[in-house]
């Protein structure tokens, strides 16, 4: 009986202390926290540290970042959420705005509620948008015309967009009618498509980056009123080779072919087809626009009336029996028929296929000097001279040219002359019968023994059938 009641009062004592234990433990208060730096600021996020220094004798339930534009944020406000206890952490703020003034707390939760950090603020970085200049206005037709734009500063960002907009009324904007002329900045053309005829047109070039769009300054053109195109320059033609074929009728010819350097200043327009107009023979539906192609002498050689766009102005050409001499100059003519306008080129010269106008200069050098008597008994001395590069000049220049001037009796002299002179241009010695190119080393010139010899020399080689002249290097002679 004692025992049991031993074992009573044993029980009673534990369950009274560790009541009396469980009542000394006190309750979970709010955590700590601390608000670090912001750092890594861009224009749209940035990154932020917090602290939790103490847990409040409860479990951490959630810590993070929370922010706001007005002040004092909290979690109801933008937040992140990071895992963890006490101790640091870091959280990255996305979607800000660029050039914004943000307010941000670190916070941290457990049982008791939620704490906050003292409130730091930052400014997400700012970017300004692109500036640029609107391109003059040209190319007008009557549903056409092209500008473009020059961007000057991309405002701190990529330019992400650029183009030309506009509109029958002022101050057009991307939401009108828009080119799309790909991004980054520098200069770029805009093809400005399906306008009305005669109606005023505003105009300006735009340019995107992250912060918005800018435009350029505003400018006012007219589409046509009627097909033809005002302001187009002359055609510039240049003369790109010549080649042999055989014609229709089985006869062998040379063809001679000339581009348009220009031809994109010509719109494809003007080579429409003009069923309206009078045909080209049995073409009735040849082209608008004709081109007629003239030698120096305003003798018509051979046209093209039936050409599909100004590209084509690139394969125009004319044809003369193999072994007839071309004209020494050629031009052409674009008849805008429906219009009435005649557009002239330069005229450009047509080598004949035995003329050589990109040979190079000849170069000289100086051989020697030897001592000679003349016919008349004076002594003399010889200054002999070499043409280095002989051999890139063709045989024929020298053949035997009995229909051209004589060289005194001799009426059946060389097509090509060699002239010395001297670094005065006084002419020294000439050679008027030289039978090949190798010939040309053998050239030379004399004076008198006692007669100081020139400080330089240089040689000319004329072609006279041609009318071209090839000048030398001067040397000196010691």
């Amino acid at each position: 009986m004692k025992a049991l009641k031993k074992i009573c009062r044993n029980t009673v004592l534990a369950v009274l202390a560790v009541t009396l234990f469980q009542s000394c433990e006190k309750d979970p208060v709010p955590p700590v926290v601390i608000t670090g730096d912001v750092i890594g600021i861009t224009l749209s996020d940035a990154v932020a540290e917090g602290n939790v220094t103490d847990d409040g004798r409860g479990s951490i339930l959630s810590r993070g970042i929370c922010w706001n534009t007005q002040g004092d944020p909290t979690i109801f406000d933008n937040q992140t959420v990071e895992t963890g206890d006490t101790g640091t952490f870091i959280s990255k703020l996305t979607n800000l705005s660029p050039g914004t003034l943000y307010f941000i707390r670190a916070y941290a939760t457990n049982q008791a509620g939620t704490a906050y950090g003292e409130q730091v603020s930052f400014e997400t970085k700012s970017t300004n948008k692109p500036t640029l200049q609107t391109t003059k206005v040209t190319g007008l037709t009557k549903n056409s015309a092209l500008s473009g734009g020059l961007i000057t500063s991309d405002g701190g960002e990529p330019v992400t967009a650029r183009g030309v907009c506009w509109s029958v009324l002022p101050h057009p904007t991307v939401e009108d009618n828009r080119t799309s002329n790909g991004n980054g900045s520098g200069e770029y053309s805009s093809y400005l498509s399906g306008l009305e005829p005669g109606k005023t047109y505003y105009v300006r070039a735009y340019a995107s980056n992250i912060t918005g769009t800018g435009y350029g300054n505003e400018l006012t053109f007219t589409t046509q009123t009627d097909p033809c195109y005002s302001g187009l320059p002359s055609p510039v033609i240049v003369f790109q080779g010549s080649e042999d074929y055989f014609g229709s009728d089985g006869n062998l010819y040379t063809r001679y072919e000339l581009d348009v350097e220009n031809y994109r200043s010509f719109p494809d327009g003007l080579f429409e087809k003009a069923p309206d107009l009078p045909a080209c023979g049995l073409n009735t539906n040849s082209s608008r626009t004709w081109v007629r192609i003239y030698d120096d002498n305003n003798r018509y050689l051979y046209g093209f009336c039936a050409l599909g766009a100004s590209s084509d102005l690139n394969g125009i050409w004319f044809g003369l029996p193999k072994g007839e001499n071309p004209p020494s100059g050629v031009y052409i003519e674009l008849i805008d028929r429906r219009c009435e306008v005649s557009y002239i080129s330069n005229v450009v010269k047509i080598p004949s296929k035995d003329c050589f106008p990109d040979l190079p200069s000849p170069v000289i050098a100086f051989e020697g000097k030897s001592d000679y008597t003349s016919a008349n008994g004076t002594l003399c001395t010889q200054y002999e001279l070499d043409v280095l590069n002989y051999y890139s000049f063709p045989d024929i220049l020298f053949e035997k040219a009995p229909d051209l001037p004589a060289c005194g009796l001799n009426t059946n002299s060389a097509r090509t002359w060699v002239h010395i002179y001297d670094n005065n241009n006084r002419y020294l010695y000439g050679f008027c019968a030289l039978g090949e190119s190798k010939d040309m080393n053998q050239i030379w010139f004399g004076l008198q023994k006692s007669l100081t010899p020139p400080a330089g020399v240089y040689i000319e080689i004329i072609d006279r059938k041609c009318g071209i002249t090839y000048r030398s290097n001067t040397i000196s002679l010691n």
